[in-house]
Formats: structure tokens, sequence, C-alpha cells
């Protein structure tokens, strides 16, 4: 078109067809951002669910890492509960010392007994023997000169 031919109707339509061009790219525009806000929209939906999944992996590791914790505490205290202090091992384990230091001098005193008693004892049997030898002796002496007087005596 040139310059002269411009008039009102040829503007009119010019307007209108450039409105018209414009209305067509500003549709397309509007859908493409519609389409791009639909997919961010589906992108951002994807994050959160993955958020939300990671979120309730790590909450169930952190609960079983927890209950961990507790049974671990658990051990623990069972475990300070039930053994015995240091210091008080100590102090039982030297009670069980003295009273084995204790029993080490009984168990010697009455092996020094025994000893004193076995060499009694050796002794009293030997005075035993002896007063047995003797009296055996006496009885054969006395048999013997019975036996020699007998028969000058005239008795039975």
């Amino acid at each position: 078109m040139s310059e002269v031919e411009w008039n009102i109707p040829t503007l009119e339509k010019h307007l209108r067809d450039l409105l018209e061009a414009q209305g067509r790219q500003l549709a397309a525009e509007i859908v493409a951002i519609r389409e791009l806000a639909v997919e961010r929209m589906l992108r951002y939906d994807e994050r959160f669910a993955a958020e939300r999944e990671a979120a309730n992996k790590a909450e169930q590791v952190l609960q079983r890492w927890q209950s961990n914790a507790n049974e671990w505490r658990g051990a623990l205290s069972d475990n300070a509960r039930e053994n015995i202090s240091r210091k008080e091992y100590e102090a039982k384990h030297q009670i069980l010392i003295e009273k084995i230091d204790g029993l080490r001098t009984t168990v010697e005193g009455v092996d020094r007994r025994a000893t004193i008693f076995e060499g009694r004892s050796s002794g009293v049997g030997a005075s035993v023997n002896v007063v047995l030898a003797i009296i055996s002796l006496l009885i054969s002496v006395t048999i013997g000169m019975v036996a020699i007087i007998h028969p000058y005596t005239g008795h039975l």
C-alpha cells in the first residue's frame, strides 16, 4: 500500500488487521505462558512430592535412630544400675583380701597346731609302744620265772 491509498476505511481495515494479528500473537503467547505455567506447576508438584517423600524417609530414619538411641540409653542405664562402681568394687575387694589374709593366718595356725599334734601323737605313740614293750617284757619275765620256780615248788 502506498501513501495515496490511505483513507478511513483502509486505515480501519489496516488497524483491524494489525489488532487481529496482535491478538493472535497475544493469544499464542498466552497459550505458551499457560503451557509454561502448567509445566512449571507440574515440576513444582513433582518437587513437592519428592521433598515430601524425602522428608518422610528422613523422619523414619530419625525415628529409628531415636529408637536405637533409647535402647542404647536403656542398656547404659541397666548397666549402671546392675553393675557396681569401681569404688564399690575396690572397697569390697579390699574386704575380701583382708578376709583371705585372715583365713591364711588361721590355716597357718592350724597347720602349726597339726604339726605339733602330730609330734605329740608320734611321741605318745612311741611312749605307748615303749610302755607295751615294758609290760610285755615284765609279763614274759614273770611267766619265765613262774616256769622256772614252778617245778621246784611242787605245786601243780
